[in-house]
């Protein structure tokens, strides 16, 4: 529904909106020799949407369009190789491309808590490409050892031409405001955006599952991950875990480990897009209307932000401990687990540039976020699960589960500057 409030009166009514899904799905299973099975799927989608940005504030002129398209192929192939190693092979590749464009061309108006008006100002391609290769091996046990490796690698592709705001919005405090022409802030962007980023990810795991006894396992493994776009080479992960399986139908599973994240793909699109060199930020305070750089006017000309990645980014690690204990009693199955995690090196902004005193180091820069990594953050979880089976005549089958979860950081994403 469409909301808003106009010079001339209440503006109600919906929205006219129109979506068109397609896809389709081709899968393909062959069996190759004996004991090999190749697997093979490819996925098209594809949905196109008129009508977009329209409703609440927003009049019908802020209508825009969107085109998206995917493809998508996978491949597995699971077969025995001599010496008793059993192999699994995966491949993955993706297209995306998306494609918006505005009904309107024109100047945007926003009038606060009443309408907004003017052109969406929304245009552009984006395009994604994705390929992905895994690979793992187990190996016949020997003894008591339970040996597996395997190795991963994904690479992602980016290129966007997207643009917004190129055409300047004005900001009104109210109805009021609009009707005596009297803005309180203009912006828009000029230049162009081509932006292309790659990023290339690696891990490799080696894992042994020792058997100590009929009833206890351990577990003990390492993970070395890679990412292209930073400048981190070692980032081992151990992980070690212990499973007891008792005679009365008892399980305990505890475990243990550290692990790495990469970073979005985003984040280094978004500081190649705000380095300063693709476009700048105009941004005019009490603008003339409706020519912001109109004479006589009393305005002053803020610079944009800017995005820098610090050299010394690194991944973000993750210290991770669970324990679950499983327990049969009867028909009743109980289930708990609890979990805790502390997270470090995240990445997070800090504005080197911040005003004092209405004044900035760098008076020619507006806010200048850097990227580092300092980010904290934890969290802990306790889940229940009980389960019932064989009730009424065996028939019925009943459960429970409640989940508790807490968490906190220092920043509620990468861009996310600290609290003051």
């Amino acid at each position: 529904p469409i909301l808003a409030i106009t010079p001339q009166g209440e503006s109600r009514g919906d929205a006219a909106r129109e979506s068109n899904n397609k896809s389709f799905e081709i899968r393909l299973t062959n069996a190759i020799g004996k004991n090999a099975i190749l697997r093979n799927r490819i996925e098209y989608g594809d949905s196109d949407q008129n009508g977009a940005g329209v409703g609440d504030l927003d009049l019908p002129e802020r209508a825009f369009s969107s085109a998206n398209r995917r493809v998508n192929f996978r491949s597995s192939l699971t077969n025995p190789l001599p010496h008793g190693i059993d192999q699994d092979i995966r491949v993955y590749g993706g297209w995306n491309t998306s494609e918006q464009r505005s009904l309107t061309e024109a100047q945007a108006i926003n009038v606060l808590g009443a309408f907004r008006s003017g052109g969406a100002q929304v245009q552009g391609r984006r395009a994604e490409r994705d390929f992905h290769v895994e690979g793992n091996w187990t190996f016949k046990p020997k003894g008591k050892h339970a040996w597996r490796t395997g190795v991963l690698v994904d690479r992602n592709s980016g290129h966007a031409s997207n643009l917004t705001n190129y055409l300047g919005t004005f900001v009104f405090a109210g109805l009021d405001a609009y009707t005596a022409r009297t803005p309180i802030t203009y912006t828009q962007r000029i230049g162009s955006v081509d932006i292309r980023v790659a990023d290339t990810r690696t891990s490799l795991y080696v894992q042994d599952e020792i058997r100590l006894s009929s009833a206890v396992q351990l577990g003990l493994g390492v993970r070395q991950e890679w990412q292209s776009t930073i400048h981190d080479p070692l980032n081992l992960g151990p992980r070690v875990s212990l499973g007891f399986v008792a005679r009365d139908r008892t399980t305990l599973r505890v475990g243990f480990g550290q692990f790495y994240a990469w970073h979005e793909l985003s984040l280094v699109e978004e500081a190649r897009r705000l380095d300063g060199t693709h476009f700048s930020e105009i941004i005019i305070q009490n603008p003339g209307y409706p020519d912001p750089f109109a004479p006589g006017i009393s305005r002053a000309s803020t610079p944009g932000s800017r995005v820098i990645r610090s050299e010394d980014l690194v991944a973000s690690r993750n210290w991770r401990a669970s324990v679950t204990l499983e327990k049969r009693f009867g028909i009743f199955n109980v289930r708990t687990t609890i979990n805790r995690q502390v997270g470090a090196d995240e990445p997070r902004a800090r504005n080197i540039n911040p005003p004092a005193g209405g004044v900035r180091p760098d008076p020619t820069r507006g806010n200048v976020l850097l990227l580092t990594s300092i980010g904290r953050s934890q969290r802990m979880g306790a889940e229940l699960h009980v389960s019932a089976g064989n009730l009424w005549k065996r028939r019925l089958l009943t459960s429970f589960q409640y989940s508790y979860n807490e968490g906190l950081n220092d920043a509620d994403g990468a861009r996310g500057l600290p609290a003051h």
